[in-house]
């Protein structure tokens, strides 16, 4: 008779049962312990990219000590200590070099040990998670420009207090920096070095706290200076980044050409330089006063001698630029001229003034250079019960080709128009507009 045999499995289940159990709580532990080294690490990269451009933002405004402390103030103000209970091993390290092109790179990098929960069975109490950001600061040229004239003497000595504050801001050691200031002309006072880096901050602030407000507002001779500033120096060495800041409280009503007519002022090329002036309200034109200088010392030629306007915006002497039209001003390029023709009277005195530092700042941007403006005061804001009855600071809004600008050219370099009712929100508008300049060299 065959016998059979009976084998007892309920053992060796047992035995799989808890095999499996055990695999699924591997496996369970990995998810989770995995899950919390995956916040940990998410976390550690957000704490290491804030501290690489709090770095970039402290280089600038105060060298590289400043970088490093702020590098690790903004990594813990991300990573606070004991977050999830992990421990940083090692870091936050700031690493800050240049390139040959100037450029300022800033590594931060940190390591973090995460204990574990599940995965202690597998004697495997802790690991280690990495994180590394870099930022590279791009080099700045920088053209400011100041308004000197005498409708801000009542609150002249908080313009400049604000106009140091905004200089400060700047790396005097990487940064080119150059200052100009105008009323009737303009006069630059601390030329951009043309074959190395950096400015000499003491001078420009020190001019700044110099400068007295009276006089006129010539527009075009001070951003023709700016930009030819610029421009001055070799392509090859030129910064990544080319801004030209210009503040001003007023509308232009001056302009600077070379202008031919009766004697005493030279009937044949080349002329006579000068600037031309019709002031804030309908009169007839006055001047010509002296071209690169503030004040309105005259040439010898008065505006009542001066037969026709000029073609071409030309300072004369060599250093004169005909691109820019003073009669006939050019449509596009974010121009929509104000008619001027040669008649020498105060609409067209008082149109070329406003055309001529629209166009010239159009000319930048298309030659990639960012253009920001402030204007200060109640001068801007209101429409002019003369000429073309527009406010004053439209002419402001276009150079910026700010978003809010009639003449708003899509495709263009896109600046930033800033206004401050009064001194106490000009403040900001400097920090608005460095802000802004900083975001672009990061």
């Amino acid at each position: 008779m065959r016998r059979i045999k009976v084998i007892n499995c309920k053992g060796q289940a047992i035995i799989y049962v808890t095999i499996g159990v055990v695999v699924l709580i591997l496996f369970v532990g990995l998810a989770l312990d995995s899950g919390i080294g995956y916040i940990v690490k998410t976390k550690l990269n957000s704490a290491v990219d804030a501290a690489a451009i709090a770095a970039g933002r402290a280089l600038s405004e105060g060298g590289t000590t400043a970088a490093e402390q702020a590098a690790n103030k903004f990594f813990y103000a991300n990573f606070p200590a004991g977050y999830m209970s992990a421990q940083i091993t090692s870091g936050p390290t700031t690493n800050l070099s240049q390139d040959a092109q100037g450029r300022w790179h800033i590594s931060v990098s940190a390591t973090a040990v995460v204990p574990t929960y599940f995965l202690k069975i597998r004697a495997m109490n802790t690991f280690t998670v990495n994180s590394s950001a870099e930022a590279v600061k791009r080099d700045l040229d920088l053209a400011f420009v100041q308004d000197t004239t005498g409708s801000l003497l009542s609150v002249f000595s908080d313009v400049k207090m604000d106009a140091v504050r905004f200089i400060n801001k700047f790396d005097e050691t990487t940064d080119r920096v150059s200052l100009i200031h105008f009323a009737y002309g303009a006069a630059v006072d601390d030329p951009i070095r043309t074959s190395s880096r950096g400015f000499n901050k003491t001078s420009v602030v020190n001019h700044i706290n110099s400068f007295s407000a009276s006089g006129n507002t010539n527009y075009a001779e001070a951003f023709w200076r700016a930009k030819d500033q610029l421009d001055s120096i070799p392509s090859s060495l030129r910064s990544n980044i080319r801004a030209i800041v210009f503040f001003s409280d007023g509308s232009p009503n001056t302009f600077s050409s070379t202008f031919t007519g009766t004697s005493p002022c030279a009937a044949t090329p080349p002329g006579n330089p000068g600037v031309i002036v019709t002031g804030d309200g309908p009169g007839s034109p006055s001047g010509l006063d002296r071209i690169g200088s503030v004040s309105g010392a005259p040439t010898g030629c008065t505006a009542s001698r001066v037969t026709a306007m000029p073609a071409f915006f030309n300072l004369g002497s060599g250093i004169g630029d005909n691109t820019f039209h003073v009669t006939n001003p050019p449509s596009g390029q974010g121009i929509n001229p104000r008619p001027v023709t040669s008649t020498v009277n105060f609409d067209n005195v008082n149109n070329a003034a406003r055309n001529l530092p629209e166009e010239m700042a159009s000319s930048a941007r298309d030659a990639g250079i960012y253009v920001y403006t402030i204007g200060l005061g109640t001068l801007l804001t209101t429409n002019k019960s003369w000429g073309n009855h527009e406010r004053g600071d439209t002419v402001l809004k276009n150079m910026a080709n700010d978003p809010s600008a009639p003449n708003h050219t899509p495709g263009q370099l896109e600046g930033l128009y800033c206004y401050a009712a009064d001194t106490n929100q000009l403040n900001a508008c400097f920090d608005e507009i460095a802000s802004q300049i900083f975001r672009l060299t990061r």
